[in-house]
């Protein structure tokens, strides 16, 4: 099994970044719903400019030096960019006793 990764991405629009994915697969993903709505977490890149500085680095989407903003490849490859709250929200938590 390949392990995924991002190979290219380029800048197309406002907050669109076209992904392209080691299993030869793209995606155009949207970003702006997702920024807008975690305005405190680096306010800085929902600026334009900034939020154009993103690179591919060791097969990640990653924005800032230190990978200030780095989403799992998976989502990447989904299309669909969610928060860790909505993933809650929609998906059944499990629980088990470890014995």
């Amino acid at each position: 099994m390949i392990s995924l990764k991002v190979e290219k991405a380029e800048y197309l629009s406002d907050y669109k970044i076209h992904i392209y994915f080691n299993d030869g697969t793209n995606r155009i993903v949207d970003f702006k719903e997702y920024l807008f709505k975690h305005e405190r977490t680096y306010p800085e890149y929902k600026l334009p400019a900034k939020f154009k500085t993103f690179k591919v680095e060791k097969g990640e989407l990653v924005w800032g030096k230190n990978w200030d903003i780095i989403f799992p490849v998976h989502k990447l490859h989904s299309g669909k960019i969610i928060s860790r709250k909505q993933a809650i929200q929609t998906k059944p938590f499990l629980s088990f006793k470890v014995r």
